[in-house]
């Protein structure tokens, strides 16, 4: 084979190998789970829970919400990157990493969603 079809050859495949791991990424949903099972899954772990809030605590740099559903409570941190509008009572959806703070677990949240 010619160097130059070897290389357009080497070169498809591998934009073909890029173009799959992106769809793969695309597709790797997290599912929405109970919080007394969040509370059994290792540190750095992507989650998803819907909950009521039941406290904010507004700081300058971020929000810390309580959020409980029917197993559990847990903390969950947004950082006041823009402005959200958001109330006690509201129930949300929230997309986040699984933390440990002061020895108490809280989810670092990288979505919120008011449903």
């Amino acid at each position: 084979m010619e160097e130059k079809t070897l290389f357009k050859v080497a070169l498809s495949l591998s934009l073909i190998g890029i173009l799959i791991i992106l769809i793969i990424a695309e597709q790797d949903t997290v599912r929405t789970k109970d919080i007394a099972i969040i509370k059994t899954l290792q540190l750095e772990t992507k989650v998803k829970i819907k909950g009521t809030i039941t406290k904010i605590t507004d700081t300058p740099t971020l929000l810390i919400l309580e959020i409980k559903d029917q197993t559990d409570k847990i903390k969950s941190i947004v950082y006041k990157e823009e402005e959200i509008d958001i109330q006690k009572s509201n129930m949300v959806e929230i997309i986040g990493t699984l933390k440990e703070y002061q020895n108490e677990l809280e989810i670092e949240v990288s979505q919120i969603k008011i449903l």
